[in-house]
């Protein structure tokens, strides 16, 4: 039998010169496997970086911390504690807010810094028919260790309402 004879099963059709065309996943598999193990790790990570975010948003621009944080910027003792500018030097602060309907209670602790020093606050509130109302607010100087506990808002409401259970 001869290699040219058409009736032979080895022709040169047979022994064609280019390889045979390889599928998409042999070609892309290189970059397809890290993007497919990366690419939901990225997802998840987004996705927990923007609640956190958020959360930490709701906290800051709440009532009770905004309140707060207004009383002692403004109190002339924690003034001459730490000094003037008093900013605000936590990123999170500790603590929660608890609202059902238009009722709360609001637990928070942060720290403040002036050109002097910091100090943390500690801060308690009751949310009564839609109101936010200050119970305590006690601020304690790091370098010395005095704690100063700053005048509530005349409020008469805010100290004679009952503690809100939930």
């Amino acid at each position: 039998m001869h290699y040219d004879d058409p009736q032979s099963p080895y022709n040169e059709a047979t022994f064609s010169a280019e390889p045979p065309q390889r599928g998409w996943f042999a070609r892309n598999w290189f970059w397809f496997i890290p993007l497919a193990v990366v690419l939901p790790i990225v997802i998840c990570l987004g996705c927990c970086t923007g609640l956190f975010t958020f959360g930490v948003g709701m906290l800051k621009t709440s009532q009770p911390y905004t309140q707060a944080l207004a009383a002692v910027r403004e109190d002339p003792r924690v003034q001459d504690a730490i000094g003037t500018p008093i900013e605000d030097a936590t990123w999170i602060p500790a603590g929660e807010i608890n609202v059902t309907n238009d009722h709360g209670e609001a637990r928070l602790t942060f720290t403040v810094r002036g050109p002097k020093g910091r100090a943390q606050v500690r801060t308690a509130s009751r949310m009564i028919e839609g109101t936010w109302s200050m119970t305590e607010l006690v601020v304690t100087i790091e370098e010395t260790d005095e704690r100063i506990v700053l005048g509530l808002p005349d409020n008469d409401e805010a100290e004679d309402a009952p503690l809100w259970q939930p």
